[in-house]
């Protein structure tokens, strides 16, 4: 995706009070987006705040100026002040800068260079690439030179988005937007994780932003069970309430209940193409979009936003949209008991951990830890709800030491680990927080088999427990020690119950295979333990390329890659090995930084347990990273 780029300099439409937010919406909608490379100019104001923004996001960025970069300096930037001076100078020496001739006048110059960065646009987009402008800019009637810019998105293939510098935070009105968090299986799809973040980032966020909304979301899997008056509240009041029935998710379809209870309009749904809804939502209109389990490509993208944006545009003509309204006459909307004053400084920490969350900001989110914990005003259960939130948040950034610190005490005082949610992710964090502390690790062991023990199993819990027991494997082997028995046994039959608990996850059954093959050949198991790992063979790569078409996602090549190499390790035969180095070269120029993190990972161990380094050195270097 290529995003061309315009927009006010400070002044009346752009009132200096509200540059810090545009620049926040910015990071937002481009983290959102996640475009190749943004192409504008470097004006104060909105341009320079979208090269920040790129910069932040670590995007490529080219700007077009007219005249040499000191007399733009000069024109566009020095009426504005110092700061915006050391602004420039510091993304200019930086981006790719692109210099056009003087002109008579400074509009025929302006025009010059809104040409230019459309052309420019059409030069770096690939084949099949979208091209988004991006107006920092009310719409106006009468044509000036953002508005030129945004004639060129008027074509099928593009797209057009706006935000409003003349608005600030408290003049946009609040989307809360309800919808699985994070990755997920989707069993029914074939898919081992399904990122449901990204609908939100590449269509959600966009549009809203585009429409003049504030978006808020509250990971309801971990708040429902602490449930307080803010999460109702946002449900029964925010001018417009988001549904995402991906995965039909059993909490945003009880918070679906609650808003068309409530609200007779204001409530949009959204759902992937291939889902059939439920009986219950079956007549309601459907923002539908595709997908893949970890890509929404830009064409996919561009066709959701504009739907959404239509169905946004319709929310202001205060249509009925929930069934329960339309089918009963004289029906009142609810209106809740006053919130508290606490209860609006709830509502703001949470949307300031949802924008910190959306950009990215682990530093604002540790800021947030300080400002929640040394509050007077907060209640319990919303201190509790808002510090697992941001913990959370955490985890999805790697910070997992930092999410230890915050989610421990929350975990500790749930001394019957009623809730199950914070449960879990406090052991995932144990677990990447203590790969090399063996203590921690045995407290996450601990911890997930109470919770098997008064909850019954899952997928999720046997995965986990399975890799707190590999982790001490693993901190054995490096050691140089021969690896406990006890863990190992544990560690192995954690995935084995997870084959039975998840056969079309490959993930246990990839798992099972190095740590049977490898106790087999390496820790003295033998025979058994090696036809236990043949007889797994099938059974994994069956689950890898189930429902994977084209070859699959990251995950799976990685899978299949590693499967291949065990195959080769387990019998001989030089066209596993090829398979193997061919799925792992892929994986490795495709992968994201945790999917070759888990890769390395795993040969690591492979090559200090003694298999031949002829084999894995030579994978282990495609994922020096």
């Amino acid at each position: 995706m290529i995003v061309l780029y315009a927009g006010r300099r400070p002044g009346v439409d752009f009132p200096d009070s509200n540059v810090d937010f545009v620049g926040q919406q910015l990071v937002q909608l481009l983290g959102g987006l996640r475009p190749r490379v943004i192409v504008g100019s470097a004006a104060a104001g909105a341009d320079l705040l979208a090269l920040e923004a790129a910069e932040a996001l670590g995007i490529e960025a080219e700007a077009i100026v007219v005249g040499d970069r000191d007399e733009f300096r000069s024109d566009s930037v020095a009426d504005k002040g110092a700061e915006w001076e050391q602004r420039y100078d510091h993304q200019l020496n930086r981006v790719q800068l692109e210099e056009l001739p003087r002109l008579e006048t400074a509009s025929d110059g302006y025009r010059a260079v809104t040409r230019r960065i459309v052309e420019r646009g059409e030069e770096l987009a690939r084949e099949g690439e979208s091209i988004v402008i991006l107006a920092v800019a009310a719409a106006r009637d009468a044509s000036d030179h953002t508005e030129e810019l945004v004639q060129h998105g008027r074509s099928p293939n593009r797209l057009t988005l706006r935000i409003d510098p003349a608005k600030g935070r408290a003049e946009l009105s609040r989307a809360f937007v309800a919808m699985p968090f994070g990755e997920k299986p989707y069993p029914e799809r074939g898919w081992r994780r399904y990122a449901a973040d990204l609908s939100y980032g590449r269509i959600m966020v966009p549009a809203l932003i585009d429409a003049g909304y504030r978006p808020i979301r509250a990971d309801t899997d971990a708040l429902l069970e602490v449930i307080d008056h803010t999460i109702l509240r946002e449900i029964s009041s925010a001018e417009l309430m988001i549904v995402d029935l991906a995965l039909l998710n059993a909490n945003v379809m009880w918070e679906l209940g609650l808003r068309h209870a409530w609200r007779r309009s204001g409530t949009v749904l959204m759902a992937p193409e291939w889902l059939t809804p439920p009986f219950d939502v079956q007549w309601v209109p459907i923002v539908h979009y595709e997908r893949g389990a970890e890509r929404i490509r830009d064409r996919e993208t561009v066709r959701a936003i504009r739907r959404l944006q239509q169905a946004l545009a319709a929310v202001d003509e205060r249509r009925v949209d929930s069934p329960v309204f339309a089918n009963i006459d004289a029906l009142v909307e609810v209106v809740l008991p006053e919130a508290p004053e606490t209860d609006d400084g709830v509502g703001t920490l949470l949307e300031e951990c949802t924008l910190a969350g959306d950009v990215g900001d682990a530093e604002e989110l540790l800021r947030l830890v300080t400002r929640v914990t040394e509050s007077d005003e907060l209640t319990p259960v919303a201190r509790s709800a808002l510090l697992e939130q941001i913990g959370l948040q955490l985890i999805r950034l790697d910070r997992y030491a930092e999410a230890r610190e915050i989610l421990a005490p929350l975990a500790q005082a749930d001394t019957k680990l009623l809730r199950l949610r914070l449960q879990e992710q406090y052991a995932h964090v144990l677990i990447r927080a203590g790969e090399a502390d063996d203590a921690q690790l045995a407290e996450a062991e601990m911890r997930l088999e109470v919770l098997e023990t008064r909850h019954g199993n899952t997928a999720e819990r046997l995965r986990l427990l399975g890799s707190a027991a590999k982790a001490r494997v693993e901190n054995a082997v490096h050691r140089g020690e021969p690896p406990a028995p006890d863990a190992l046994e544990r560690s192995i039959q954690a995935y084995r119950e997870g084959i039975e608990a998840d056969p079309g996850n490959p993930c246990f059954g990839i798992n099972a295979i190095a740590l049977f093959r490898l106790r087999g050949q390496r820790w003295g198991g033998g025979d058994p333990d090696l036809a236990a790992a043949r007889e797994l063979l099938p059974i994994v790569r069956f689950a890898a390329t189930r429902g994977q078409p084209s070859g699959g996602d990251v995950w799976a090549r990685l899978t299949l890659a590693e499967w291949a190499l065990h195959a080769h390790l387990l019998d001989g035969g030089e066209d596993r090995l090829a398979e193997a180095t061919a799925g792992y070269t892929r994986a490795a120029a495709q992968g994201e930084r945790r999917q070759l993190r888990s890769a390395r990972r795993q040969l690591e161990l492979m090559y200090a347990a003694g298999d031949p380094p002829a084999v894995v050195a030579p994978l282990l270097a495609l994922f020096d990273v």
